[in-house]
């Protein structure tokens, strides 16, 4: 069974790198804040449909992405998601701008039914590609939650910390 699993649409265009990491960072805007993704294509049951699993962790210096996103609390997970994006609107306010994350999306199939003469073909979770962002805020950008900047919000909160 040839599988190609989802990959990325928006963010597209990297912004920066990690030079340790060697892996890309993409920038998420506080006005466009969407995660898009393509289904996943398998050669055996191309009529198959899937839900989605999208988790976010926050990344921590010197471990490794892989580590982070099996290990590392969630930041923020949506699980069975039906089409291939997601718009945290609720949440993009709690990111902060000075740190990483790194999001993953999980397809797992709908349903194993067979097609017209053919037999039901299962198909295992297909993890996609983890990409690494960061949160950009317009100046003066204050959470509508509290009258702190976001900026201000994760020094506050890395004091506390």
């Amino acid at each position: 069974m040839n599988i190609q699993a989802p990959a990325w649409v928006n963010p597209n265009t990297p912004t920066s790198s990690i030079s340790d990491g060697g892996c890309d960072v993409y920038t998420i805007s506080t006005q466009n804040h969407v995660f898009q993704w393509t289904p996943p294509v398998v050669s055996a049951a191309p009529a198959a449909t899937f839900i989605y699993d999208l988790r976010i962790v926050e990344l921590i210096d010197g471990q490794a992405i892989d580590y982070l996103m099996a290990k590392a609390p969630v930041f923020f997970k949506k699980n069975g998601l039906i089409v291939p994006q997601i718009i945290p609107a609720n949440v993009i306010k709690n990111f902060c701008p000075s740190h990483l994350y790194a999001v993953q999306v999980t397809a797992k199939q709908r349903t194993t039914a067979a097609l017209f003469g053919t037999k039901p073909v299962a198909i295992p979770p297909i993890p996609g590609a983890i990409m690494v962002f960061q949160v950009q805020v317009p100046p003066g950008y204050a959470s509508p939650n509290a009258r702190a900047t976001a900026e201000q919000k994760c020094s506050i909160a890395a004091l506390i910390l």
